[in-house]
């Protein structure tokens, strides 16, 4: 029980110089605040917080760019290769498509071959 009651007031004087006035001993720029004033310590820390976190969105747009120009950079020559392939693809395929036209009288002619077939093989079995 001793030792929870030491716990607890170690916590709470913590807490308490943790919500305690500090003074400043110079003037910064960034804070505003002249020499000899007085914050309060969770407000200095919010806007440490707020401060850091500008910092670090600012840092992770500024590296996201960077590793997607140095992306873009280090692809360039494989698209480059790859428009060329899509090129070459598309000509071979209309080559292809040119090749595997069919007359239009290869229809009637294949129906008509068919049905005979049909007809023949069903009067001789």
């Amino acid at each position: 029980m001793k030792k929870m009651v030491v716990f607890l007031s170690v916590i709470l004087l913590f807490q308490m110089s943790m919500n305690a006035e500090l003074p400043v001993n110079s003037r910064s720029s960034e804070t505003g605040c002249e020499n000899g004033s007085k914050i309060n310590s969770e407000w200095n820390l919010d806007q440490i917080l707020e401060i850091a976190g500008e910092e670090a969105d600012v840092s992770i747009r500024n590296a996201y760019q960077e590793g997607y120009r140095q992306g873009l950079l280090e692809t360039a020559p494989e698209n480059e290769a790859l428009k060329v392939l899509n090129e070459q693809l598309k000509a071979d395929l209309k080559q292809e498509k040119k090749a595997l036209k069919l007359p239009f009288w290869t229809l009637p002619v294949s129906f008509v071959s068919g049905v005979a077939t049909g007809i023949i093989l069903e009067a001789v079995f």
